[in-house]
């Protein structure tokens, strides 16, 4: 049996003795760890768990040690120390490495490679409500005063009504008016910032649209499932972040809506943030594309789920799709 090979700066050995069943051509007992694993942040993550751990038992074992993965998370200098202080059982570290060292958008904007208003995009009524009832076109001032100063009693009152539907039924149809649509050509080459949104679309040049009457979605994503297990949310406590880029018509007023919620394991809210923005008419074509975007941080124990909504409309009434257009949707969580 070889002698065990000490992993240097880890205060670990690991096992390539015969229970390995390692081969004397096999090159990870005979280089250093930090080597092996170095070279490993070459391959792309997915071939590391589905090809590379099928080599043989020896990279197997490399590969499932958790301090593989922490070597990787910090190599691109996206570790935290706190992770040290949970068990290792309690976090699925490919997982978490795939959804934070890769940056990936954990909000699907297509299906099979084509944009889509299909699942994972629901909507359901409790969404349309709270957008038309507080962003509706009359109320969109009053209402970003309100939340710039202070939450009257009569807000508290109607963010918490809206808890209660999270779950109800989800519409038959996308949408009011002539409903959700899909475009091509109006992210353009000539525009500002044309290279970042084509980048945060998913490198499409596509785009939803809205109609004349409100049109709404939303998902909800469940972090654990992407490796933010309880643990790691309640010590580190990632920051989450959030953005949207939207325009409208050069013709057509609209507005825009987002709001974003952070959701205990009942689904309740713990921290929300939304915004709205109407454009007026004739001021689309100077405006362009917009992005909106907020970061959240020091939020507490308890979130399990973050809730995406965005929805909008023409302010114009006008038949067909000349509401506001959204792309690029995204929600990136981060441990640094």
């Amino acid at each position: 049996m070889a002698s065990p090979a000490v992993v240097p700066g880890y205060n670990k050995q690991l096992s390539t003795g015969s229970e390995l069943n390692f081969s004397p051509d096999d090159p990870v007992p005979s280089l250093p760890y930090e080597v092996v694993a170095d070279i490993f942040q070459y391959v792309p993550p997915v071939q590391i768990i589905t090809v590379c751990r099928l080599v043989s038992k020896t990279w197997k074992s490399f590969i499932d040690d958790p301090q593989f993965w922490q070597f990787g998370l910090r190599k691109c200098q996206n570790f935290t120390p706190k992770l040290i202080d949970i068990p290792s059982q309690n976090i699925d570290w490919p997982k978490l490495y795939l959804n934070t060292a890769c940056g990936p958008n954990l909000i699907r904007n297509s299906v099979s490679g084509e944009f889509s208003l299909e699942p994972p995009w629901t909507i359901s009524y409790s969404s349309w409500k709270k957008f038309s009832n507080k962003y509706g076109l009359s109320k969109v001032a009053v209402r970003k005063r309100q939340r710039h100063s202070s939450s009257s009693s009569s807000e508290s009152e109607d963010d918490e009504s809206d808890e209660s539907d999270a779950d109800d039924d989800q519409l038959s149809s996308w949408g009011g008016g002539n409903k959700w649509s899909i475009q091509s050509g109006c992210i353009k080459p000539e525009h500002l910032h044309y290279e970042q949104i084509v980048k945060e679309n998913g490198n499409s040049a596509k785009n939803y649209v809205t109609s004349y009457e409100w049109c709404c979605r939303q998902q909800v994503i469940e972090l654990s499932h992407h490796g933010f297990s309880d643990s790691v949310m309640d010590t580190v406590q990632p920051l989450i972040s959030v953005s949207e880029w939207y325009c409208a018509r050069f013709d057509c007023g609209s507005i825009f809506c987002i709001r974003v919620e952070l959701l205990s394991s009942e689904k309740k809210v713990i921290v929300l943030y939304e915004d709205s923005v109407e454009t007026d008419q004739w001021q689309g074509g100077e405006l362009g594309w917009r992005r909106v975007e907020h970061e959240f941080k020091d939020y507490g124990s308890g979130v399990r789920f973050v809730r995406f909504s965005d929805g909008g409309k023409d302010t114009q009434w006008w038949a067909g799709h000349y509401g506001s257009k959204m792309a690029g949707a995204r929600l990136i969580v981060s441990l640094k």
